[in-house]
């Protein structure tokens, strides 16, 4: 699973957020992720994509719960040093907020949060096959 923890914006209109989840749905399943979990996002649009399902979380500790976790943000490991686990759960920060830890850092910024995710899906990818 891949955690958006992204708290819209609200000047963001209806068709733009839409826009975001396709996005993000676009980018998972790219690499053959199956679900989709964001926080603090309300409401959640409907667009009928049955590949990946879509998940809501009131916060994020309630998200990661018992799961093993990499933080992506600002300040964590270079992704080429990074021995990333088996099967973890991405947490991806936005400009609207800051992780409560730093695991992960993209070597090329500022990106869309989408886009850094399949950056480092690809990453991940290459350690797991």
């Amino acid at each position: 699973m891949i955690i958006a923890h992204w708290e819209p914006p609200v000047i963001f209109s209806d068709g733009q957020l839409k826009k975001y989840f396709v996005q993000w749905t676009h980018t998972a399943k790219a690499f053959g992720v199956h679900e989709l979990a964001f926080v603090e996002v309300d409401p959640m649009p409907e667009f009928g994509d049955q590949e990946v399902r879509l998940h809501k979380y009131p916060c994020l500790d309630s998200a990661v719960d018992g799961r093993e976790v990499v933080y992506v943000e600002h300040g964590g490991a270079s992704m080429a040093d990074y021995s990333f686990p088996e099967n973890p759960v991405f947490v991806f920060g936005s400009d609207y907020g800051v992780l409560p830890r730093a695991d992960l850092e993209i070597p090329a910024g500022p990106l869309h949060a989408h886009v850094a995710c399949g950056v480092v899906l690809s990453h991940w990818r290459a350690q797991w096959p």
